[in-house]
């Protein structure tokens, strides 16, 4: 509601910040569009309105934004080399405060994928995605780890991620199914998964494809529900299909 809000309101986004918007976030009633220059606007609580005066800027690295995400209660600023977490503290100015940044960036935003894993001895509650180094070159499918980033790909996914020319191809998508909660992230060649129950990677192919033609994924009751990658055609995901 709050980002449909957003879309509805008024307030021209365009001469809040210079550049374009690469996200939106929603944390604690506030609706926050994530520029690429690094600045975050944060409108007035469960409202779609946004002083232009309301804004604070992720600046631990000089580089450019390129996506926002929620982890729990902090919101996560991703950079091309940098990443920044940032917490609602009802300061007055500006209701958030950074409270940690890392030397390390965003490869892809369509990478970046919030997972949640229940496992038999733990819950995993993290965001995965392809990461940079502080210089912004590629370094790996990564899983937060606290305030830092644990690598889980193999070589030949980073092949495939690395092969790839055009970055806004990558696109990533999570779902659970049997106990098992898998990421699975694709590019314009080759889509490889990793389960986070054995931390195993695979690759998927559609029929006729080098890749898994699903691009998108949504739990929807008890069932999981797909997207294709060209079409408005919709899928359920099902164990007994080959």
């Amino acid at each position: 509601d709050h980002l449909a809000n957003l879309l509805r309101r008024p307030v021209d986004l365009g001469t809040l910040a210079t550049g374009n918007i690469v996200s939106v976030s929603s944390i604690d009633g506030y609706v926050i569009p994530y520029f690429e220059n690094g600045e975050f606007f944060a409108s007035d609580v469960d409202a779609s309105t946004i002083d232009d005066l309301s804004f604070a800027k992720a600046e631990s690295s000089p580089d450019a934004g390129v996506i926002s995400k929620v982890r729990g209660r902090e919101l996560v600023l991703f950079g091309v080399a940098s990443t920044e977490w940032w917490q609602n503290t009802g300061a007055t100015d500006f209701p958030f405060e950074r409270v940690s940044s890392s030397g390390f960036g965003c490869y892809a935003a369509g990478s970046a994928v919030n997972v949640l894993h229940v496992g038999d001895s733990a819950i995993i509650d993290t965001i995965a995605f392809a990461a940079t180094n502080d210089q912004g070159a590629y370094a790996g499918v990564c899983l937060l780890d606290g305030y830092g980033a644990r690598k889980i790909s193999t070589s030949s996914v980073d092949r495939m991620i690395q092969a790839e020319t055009d970055r806004t191809a990558i696109r990533a998508l999570t779902y659970s199914i049997n106990g098992h909660t898998f990421y699975a992230i694709s590019t314009s060649t080759a889509t490889q998964t990793y389960d986070l129950a054995t931390g195993q990677w695979h690759e998927r192919k559609s029929s006729g494809l080098g890749f898994w033609r699903v691009r998108t994924a949504a739990a929807f009751g008890t069932k999981t529900i797909l997207g294709d990658y060209t079409s408005g055609l919709t899928y359920q995901m099902a164990t007994g299909v080959y």
